[in-house]
């Protein structure tokens, strides 16, 4: 596993068993270069992205044939046919839980339910706010001061 995130959040990807070699910053590109050695240049099998602009473009760069790229993200969604086209090879998908109905989300629910009981993946940390504090919430999360979810409580 490689990831990317704000340097103030390395310490909980470490925390969940994330090498130090394997973690670089969301804020720059140097990721590419740096996952791409670390890999001896022969990328990574899946990317699972919600990055935008250049970054997709640096993670797309990551993946050799027979790569996946996962989108999550919102802002940046692709055309499929054009990333193909560039990235010969590799397999784009963007995912939206939102259009995804019971049955497409059934079997991995229960794979992800068993996974987590097992003790082989752990729930992200959350951070707690009461319904009074939602403002303070919705600022903490537009600026990415939280690691995690953050939770509203009533």
């Amino acid at each position: 596993v490689f990831s990317t995130a704000h340097p103030n959040k390395h310490a909980v990807l470490r925390g969940l068993g994330v090498a130090p070699e394997r973690i670089a910053s969301s804020r720059t590109l140097d990721f590419v270069d740096a996952f791409a050695a670390a890999t001896d240049h022969q990328g990574v099998d899946v990317v699972l992205n919600s990055l935008a602009g250049d970054f997709v473009d640096g993670s797309l760069r990551l993946l050799p044939r027979g790569g996946s790229f996962v989108e999550i993200g919102k802002t940046d969604i692709r055309v499929c046919g054009e990333i193909v086209q560039a990235h010969p090879g590799v397999a784009y998908q963007a995912y939206d839980l939102h259009v995804a109905g019971p049955e497409d989300l059934r079997q991995p629910w229960t794979r992800l339910t068993e996974l987590f009981t097992a003790g082989m993946l752990r729930p992200l940390p959350t951070t707690n706010y009461g319904l009074l504090q939602a403002r303070q919430a919705f600022r903490d999360m537009s600026q990415a001061r939280h690691t995690g979810k953050i939770v509203l409580i009533p």
